[in-house]
């Protein structure tokens, strides 16, 4: 039988009192959003403990809104926000490792060089205060579906009748809550079939690849190198509510994310197919809390006058850049706050920057500090700082990204996609073995398999709608290629490749 009392229950009260007494950023009723966070803690729980990062969102642009020269956010999900503002933690802090050392990371070497890593005994968790949108939320949305709707979605009109697919199996890409039914789909973003398609994968495969992968992204990876930072345990909100008396549907919700979140990738991914080790699957340890979010949806209520916010807020801890002295203790209430950084945000940009102010690129000011280009311009101090390397004006974002650390362009063998000269990272190798043809998410670049999946559905479409799916599906078949289409830009924010390649 699933818990509703995590053993982390102590540090999401904490964070709830992060956000309701010191953020002060909250939705005006009825609107409501969603909150996450991430947080170290030790292996025993006794000891110290910090929050780095906590995010609120529920939007993302669609396709026509996306920028190119990486100056806003195109997923503003409360889960995606913590997550880039753990990054943005993690490589801020090797900079205060340099001036004033830290509690939570050190120093080791491998292969003749040097890392960082999370230290003995010290983890990194998450706390989500709703079941995170696509594949994880399967039951869990059903169990508030009514009949009317769940025929339009090709849905069950209850948890109950939901199939499982055969363990293993990795479906087409399903956009929002289209046959929300079927398991292991990769789902994009929104879930509103009213809303603007996008590009955005949905927060549970975003979670799952980070089981993958890690979550520091590949800028991050130069810094940590092999073994990376990965979640031990997230802790999940608002199950409770949907299961006061029905314990076999909140055992069936916890199935459902322990798949979603990492399970559905086991026995499906290579254990060393690239030229460093390291990348292993870390399935998180699911737990559910009772804690209430006073912003949900439910809380707020489920009428049709409740409407998800259009504002984001992301914070992350400790002053920036280091100051003198030490700032090492455990955060608290006090604490929390206080020695951050806040940043509201609303359609991707910094919330009060006017559009002309969002065009001076040079100026950090008007950045929101989780974009692209800002985390960018961080690590390309870093490179500076630790390696006296300078990233030269010539290289992209994607270039950086994607080539072997400290090897230029000029010496690397040619990308099959753009012809480009390249030799590839160990985290993008890591990322071809999880999407790439071969990989269990390869279903996000193989457009046709998922549109003959739907012919059926399709035929029966007329008009707007028919011309609607037939832009989407084109849409799907450039992705792999506009993925990087996004990532042309350098660390002044300007264009070094076509954004038509």
């Amino acid at each position: 039988m699933t818990s509703l009392h995590s053993s982390s229950d102590a540090y999401i009260a904490l964070i709830h009192t992060v956000y309701t007494e010191q953020l002060k950023v909250y939705p005006q009723p009825p609107q409501y959003t969603v909150l996450a966070a991430l947080y170290l803690t030790t292996s025993d729980g006794t000891g110290p403990h910090k929050i780095i990062s906590l995010g609120t969102g529920t939007k993302c642009l669609p396709e026509c809104r996306l920028t190119l020269q990486g100056e806003a956010l195109h997923d503003s999900h409360a889960e995606v926000l913590a997550r880039r503002g753990a990054v943005r933690w993690f490589l801020e802090e090797i900079l205060r490792e340099r001036v004033q050392g830290s509690q939570w990371i050190e120093t080791y070497s491998y292969d003749s060089k040097s890392y960082y890593r999370l230290k003995d005994g010290v983890h990194i968790e998450m706390y989500i205060s709703t079941v995170p949108c696509g594949d994880a939320s399967t039951r869990f949305l059903a169990a508030f579906q009514d009949p009317e709707m769940a025929a339009l979605k090709d849905g069950p009109a209850s948890a109950s009748a939901i199939v499982a697919q055969p363990e293993g199996t990795i479906l087409s890409t399903s956009r929002g809550r289209n046959n929300y039914h079927l398991f292991n789909v990769l789902r994009t973003k929104p879930g509103r079939a009213d809303s603007p398609p996008t590009l955005s994968l949905s927060c549970s495969d975003k979670i799952a690849s980070w089981a993958w992968l890690g979550i520091l992204g590949a800028l991050g990876a130069r810094f940590f190198g092999p073994g990376g930072v990965y979640l031990r345990r997230i802790i999940i909100g608002e199950v409770h509510l949907a299961t006061t008396n029905d314990i076999d549907l909140r055992d069936a919700i916890r199935e459902d994310c322990v798949r979603a979140l990492g399970g559905r990738l086991e026995g499906l991914l290579p254990n060393a197919n690239f030229s460093t080790p390291g990348f292993t699957l870390h399935k998180p340890i699911i737990e559910f809390t009772s804690i209430p979010f006073v912003h949900s949806r439910l809380a707020i209520g489920m009428d049709e006058r409740s409407v998800s916010s259009n504002d984001s807020l992301c914070w992350r801890a400790d002053s920036f850049p280091p100051s003198p002295l030490p700032v090492l203790s455990t955060v608290n209430t006090k604490a929390g706050s206080g020695a951050g950084t806040v940043q509201v945000l609303i359609n991707g940009y910094k919330r009060g920057a006017s559009p002309k102010h969002r065009q001076r690129l040079n100026d950090d000011k008007f950045l929101p500090h989780l974009c692209k280009l800002s985390i960018f311009r961080l690590y390309a101090r870093l490179c500076k700082e630790i390696n006296g390397e300078v990233i030269p004006s010539t290289q992209s974002y994607y270039d950086v990204k994607t080539s072997a650390p400290s090897l230029p362009p000029s010496v690397s063998p040619a990308n099959p996609i753009t012809g480009r000269p390249r030799t590839p990272c160990p985290y993008h190798e890591a990322k071809i073995c999880l999407k790439g043809p071969s990989g269990p998410f390869r279903a996000w670049w193989e457009p046709e398999q998922g549109h003959l999946r739907d012919q059926d559905q399709y035929d029966n479409l007329r008009g707007a709608d028919r011309a609607l799916w037939i832009r989407e599906d084109i849409g799907r078949a450039k992705k792999q290629r506009r993925g990087q289409r996004w990532e042309g830009f350098n660390v002044d924010g300007e264009l070094v490749r076509s954004p038509s390649y």
